[in-house]
């Protein structure tokens, strides 16, 4: 009789197992989530100076199985520009596959946010990873994802205005053209109305001349952009200090800092002494100095007290690097805040070449159509007439 409880303990065993506690994390089972504020179907790419568009929310999230935020986790994070669509260009086609921001951080909570101005439409590819401070706590667990990003509607009805616009005035030049002539050839039927062989040339030697001023425009525009490269400092540095503890910041980059080369932003925090100061809270905010607009802020906690991030520049003018440097949330380091600003040089570039022809294309086409368009009408009416 005694052995029927001991049978049922046995039994009962693995089931008194699975209904324990469980770790809080398990190794592997980590979820990284990105989400943004307003939602993805709401943000739209920058609007130069007048745009009046603000930064937007970036959260990133790692969580366990049971949803949980997952405490002191390192994460970085990468973020690409959309790849260059050989047939329609974006506002800044220099920066079209570029790395755009690269950076790594420290989340206390497990929830991380910063702001950002999106350049240009399109597919963003984002690389998350999230790596765990305590060794054993968790798998490092890497995410891939795309963000889209909506064309602005005012761009969208601009650029009908604009087509429409070019199509009417060559509808209306081959209607004129093709009137006056049908005009002065009375006695010839309408529908011999053609091109003449001297007309078809000078197009011709015009599209070739305008064809040839463009790959002028772009060798000239291409060394003159050689030689501020060569003639930069690749390397800028700048400090903040006070009785305490000083900050230094280096921005670094292979060649001259351009929208298509990023920047890597390195950041330090000693004592008085030198020393290297650990558990350290950095505020970087990354502003536009044209139109006075912020273009990315982050706050981030340092381990060791150091950070590198990469940014890219992208708007081709002067930005202002701001860096307030802190304490951490129970950090034995005791120090005032420092705050750290320094203007960054970008040399500006124009849109390469093969956007600029294939622009000049689209428009002669577009243009050729309504001429054509435009003579067909007068024919008509010829006829009718």
């Amino acid at each position: 009789m005694k052995v029927l409880p001991r049978l049922w303990i046995i039994l009962l065993w693995p089931l008194l197992l699975a209904s324990g506690a469980r770790p809080a994390t398990a190794v592997g089972d980590v979820q990284i989530t990105f989400t943004t504020n307003p939602s993805q179907a709401q943000i739209r790419p920058h609007g130069g100076p007048t745009g009046q568009i603000a930064p937007d929310e970036a959260i990133i999230e790692v969580r366990d199985t049971r949803g949980a935020l997952i405490p002191n986790v390192q994460i970085d994070f990468q973020m690409d520009a959309p790849q260059t669509n050989w047939f329609i260009s974006t506002d800044v086609p220099r920066i079209e596959g570029v790395t755009l921001l690269k950076y790594r951080f420290v989340s206390p909570t497990g929830r991380q946010t910063f702001d950002y101005i999106f350049p240009i439409r399109g597919d963003y590819r984002l690389t998350i990873q999230a790596s765990p401070l305590t060794p054993g706590a968790f798998t490092a667990t890497t995410k891939t994802l795309n963000l889209h990003i909506a064309e602005k509607e005012s761009s969208l009805v601009n650029l009908a205005g604009f087509l429409a616009l070019l199509l009417g005035f060559g509808a209306l030049s081959g209607f004129l053209i093709a009137r006056s002539h049908l005009a002065a050839r009375a006695g010839v039927a309408p529908a011999q109305v053609s091109l003449t062989p001297g007309a078809l040339t000078l197009l011709i030697v015009a599209a070739a001349g305008w064809v040839a001023f463009l790959a002028y425009a772009e060798v000239a525009d291409a060394r003159e952009t050689e030689v501020s490269l060569r003639a930069a400092q690749l390397v800028e540095t700048a400090s903040a200090s006070n009785a305490h503890a000083k900050l230094k910041l280096s921005v670094e980059a292979p060649q001259t800092i351009t929208p298509s080369q990023p920047a890597t932003l390195i950041g330090r925090l000693t004592d008085a002494n030198g020393a290297p100061i650990s558990s350290v809270h950095y505020d970087v905010s990354v502003i536009q100095i044209e139109d006075s607009k912020t273009v990315f802020a982050a706050s981030a906690d340092s381990v060791d007290g150091t950070f590198n991030w990469t940014y890219d520049f992208w708007d081709g003018t002067e930005h202002a690097v701001e860096i307030v440097a802190s304490p951490a949330s129970g950090s034995a380091a005791h120090f005032e805040p420092l705050i750290l600003e320094h203007t960054v040089d970008i040399t500006p570039l124009a849109p390469p070449l093969r956007v600029k022809l294939l622009n000049t294309s689209y428009l002669t086409a577009l243009i050729g159509l309504g001429v054509a368009a435009g003579v067909g009408l007068a024919r008509r009416r010829a006829r009718a007439g």
